[in-house]
């Protein structure tokens, strides 16, 4: 019994076993392997047309170059291949798992794999956990323009004996945490690995950026190289790094500076040797290297600044020793010493400076290859250009007569003494005095220079003219102002400006003789003051005194005149200052007078002649003619005037008091007028009494009328 289960499960471990092949075999079997989203079927691989053709039917696919797929290998060889795919696929993605062998890319020639799309997706795939290998003679450029050029999503990305070019922002690597990249005895240029468990770089060297490495411990994510905080593209080579330097050329002054091989002075192996070339600039020649050997050679161990630097040439100056006088040589006012070699193109002055009675004839230049030159220039400027030979020659000097020939108006002098004018050395200086007569000026010089100075160098004459001085003259008003203004040759006349004015005055000539004028003058104008006639008058234009009176003088009033009921006030203008003929006329102001009015018993109203009312409390002018009119108190009646005539008024000449006379009035007319004789008359039923003197009461017993 125990055997029979034992064989049964054996059966069963082997049914097991044959089920899991079977499983395995149809997995193997139906593992994809795609392009372009296209699977790579034993139909497709063994095509008469081909993986390309197949390719180029896909939208968004444009593939060319021989694409081969062995699947009993699983070998996948890009032959001068090149495939561009705008679809949403990788351009290659391998799904191979676990359970499944690697997939092998085997390259022929330059192949690309470029997905240009929109996408995030990639050149190449690793879904999963595949396992991917690329290799072969031939190259790879792997490109996105969205995502990973090489993305390995967990998988495990083998890179042996090839050349891959991955082009992307993302370069090869996982979006998380996870994948593996080995890299062996392959050229490799990548922006970055990224996110990597482990990579492994065997048999090549990362030479970029500088100092770049494998990171380290990398399970928790990252960047699988550590570019050192760099810049720029890794790069992996299976070229051993050679160190490379920078050699920084200097262009010196007045030259320059080659080197004989064709380099690049800014990536120079280590151990190069460069030869440099200075070519000077005309008149230089080379004075030190620096930076190199003084035969203009390196070995390149490190980086370097080559420069050299150039000098003037330097020329020979003999100067001939000279006789009967000597010579001096500068250069920027310093003493130059001719034995030691001069600089090319340094100017140097030669001062001759001659013994007595001798003098400097010239200079004989003899540069070399060239014919002697004269100079007749002392000092001489000379640019040393080539060697150069000097001789400077002096002469003796000859003597010379001067003739003074005195002029007219004036004298010459000669200011040295003890010099005998018959013989005088050659460069003698002189100096001659010029003294002029009165009245006269020095004009200018005759056979000398204009400072009366003469350096001897033959004979000569030496006289001088003589101008009349000119006096300035002017001519002035009584104030000063400025009239005319002449400059007037020495005892000649001068003309006078017109005849000037002045107000109220009259021109009486100028206050000089200018006829002969002999020094600077001032001439002043002279004036006699005009009269006017002045004329006092009354009001009334009666004159009172006339008299004439100087111009701005005051003219003197006559005695205050009188005018009845007038006050004097003054004279109507100012004769202080007397600047015209005039008329003063008196002014007068007109008196007044109080009129004084005394009314018991009653008031007393005035008015003037046009019926306007007067006050009496205010003083009245003369000669009006004011009319009163009294008014009696209740209980009186107005009775008479003193000093007042109801019929002509008033006529104010002076001050005068007035009564109004006012009594009882009387019960009855009778009672009124008992004593004296009256006629009563009866006017529109109204009695009215008429007294003798034709005066007129009403019966009441009130003046109603002055006469009847």
């Amino acid at each position: 019994m125990g055997y029979n289960r034992q064989m049964l499960m054996r059966k069963i471990k082997l049914l097991i076993l044959a089920v899991l092949c079977c499983i395995f075999q149809v997995s193997y079997a139906s593992e994809e392997f795609m392009m372009c989203g296209l699977t790579i079927s034993d139909a497709i691989a063994t095509s008469p047309t081909g993986i390309v053709a197949a390719l180029n039917e896909i939208s968004g696919v444009t593939a060319s170059g021989t694409i081969t797929y062995d699947v009993s290998t699983r070998t996948l060889t890009l032959n001068n291949a090149r495939v561009s795919f705008t679809g949403s696929a990788s351009v290659l993605e391998s799904k191979s798992t676990y359970s499944t062998p690697a997939v092998t890319v085997q390259l022929i020639g330059e192949n690309s794999l470029h997905y240009n799309g929109t996408g995030y997706y990639c050149a190449i795939q690793l879904s999963h956990y595949s396992d991917l290998t690329i290799t072969g003679s031939g190259s790879l450029t792997a490109k996105s323009d969205t995502y990973f050029a090489i993305h390995t999503a967990h998988g495990t990305l083998r890179i042996n004996n090839t050349t891959i070019v991955a082009e992307s922002d993302y370069g090869m690597g996982n979006n998380s945490v996870g994948g593996k990249t080995y890299i062996n005895n392959s050229n490799v240029t990548v922006s970055q690995l990224l996110r990597q468990d482990y990579v492994e770089v065997t048999n090549c060297y990362i030479i970029a950026p500088s100092g770049a490495v494998v990171r380290s411990g990398m399970s928790s994510g990252g960047y699988g190289i550590d570019k050192k905080g760099a810049s720029g593209n890794i790069v992996i080579s299976t070229e051993e790094p050679v160190n490379t330097y920078t050699v920084t050329l200097v262009q010196p002054e007045h030259g320059s500076i080659n080197v004989t091989e064709s380099v690049n002075l800014s990536e120079v192996p280590e151990g190069t040797l460069l030869h440099f070339t200075a070519t000077p600039d005309a008149n230089y020649e080379l004075d030190t290297w620096s930076g190199c050997a003084q035969d203009g050679t390196i070995t390149v161990n490190g980086d370097v600044t080559v420069s050299c630097t150039f000098k003037l040439k330097e020329m020979n100056v003999t100067l001939a020793t000279p006789t009967n006088g000597s010579v001096t040589v500068t250069s920027g006012g310093n003493t130059v010493d001719l034995s030691q070699p001069v600089l090319y193109g340094t100017d140097l002055v030669f001062t001759a400076t001659p013994n007595s009675s001798y003098k400097f004839a010239q200079y004989l230049v003899t540069r070399e290859g060239e014919s002697a030159v004269n100079e007749y220039t002392n000092p001489m400027t000379l640019q040393v250009t080539k060697n150069t030979t000097i001789q400077v020659v002096f002469v003796q000097k000859p003597s010379y007569t001067i003739t003074v020939d005195q002029p007219a108006n004036g004298t010459i002098a000669l200011q040295e003494t003890g010099i005998d004018l018959t013989s005088v050395e050659e460069e003698t200086i002189l100096h001659f005095i010029a003294t002029p007569n009165e009245g006269y000026e020095f004009g200018a010089w005759s056979g000398c220079e204009a400072d009366g100075s003469l350096t001897v160098t033959a004979n000569a004459t030496i006289s001088a003219s003589f101008n009349k001085k000119a006096y300035h003259v002017t001519f002035v008003d009584f104030d000063d102002q400025v009239l005319k203004e002449e400059d007037v040759l020495f005892e000649e006349a001068a003309t006078a400006p017109v005849d000037p004015a002045r107000e109220g005055y009259t021109f009486a000539g100028w206050d000089k003789d200018f006829s002969s004028i002999t020094a600077a003058i001032t001439v002043k104008a002279t004036y006699t003051k005009n009269s006017y006639h002045v004329t006092f008058v009354d009001f009334d234009d009666q004159v009172l005194k006339e008299e004439d009176v100087l111009f701005e003088e005051a003219a003197t009033a006559p005695a205050d005149p009188t005018r009845e009921g007038y006050t004097f006030a003054g004279w109507d203008k100012d004769f202080s200052s007397i600047t015209a003929a005039i008329t003063v006329k008196a002014t007068y102001t007109i008196n007044t007078y109080m009129v004084t009015v005394v009314a018991e018993n009653g008031s007393v109203t005035a008015k003037d002649a046009d019926n306007n009312p007067v006050d009496l409390s205010q003083e009245i002018e003369y000669g009006k003619v004011i009319f009163l009119t009294a008014t009696a108190d209740e209980g009186y009646v107005f009775e008479s005037w003193e000093n007042y005539d109801e019929t002509t008024g008033l006529t104010v000449t002076e001050n005068v008091t007035i009564t109004a006379n006012f009594v009882l009035k009387p019960t009855g007319i009778d009672n009124i007028f008992s004593n004296e004789k009256v006629n009563k008359v009866l006017i529109d039923g109204q009695v009215y009494i008429i007294r003798g003197d034709g005066s007129v009461f009403n019966a009441q017993g009130a003046h109603v009328k002055i006469a009847y």
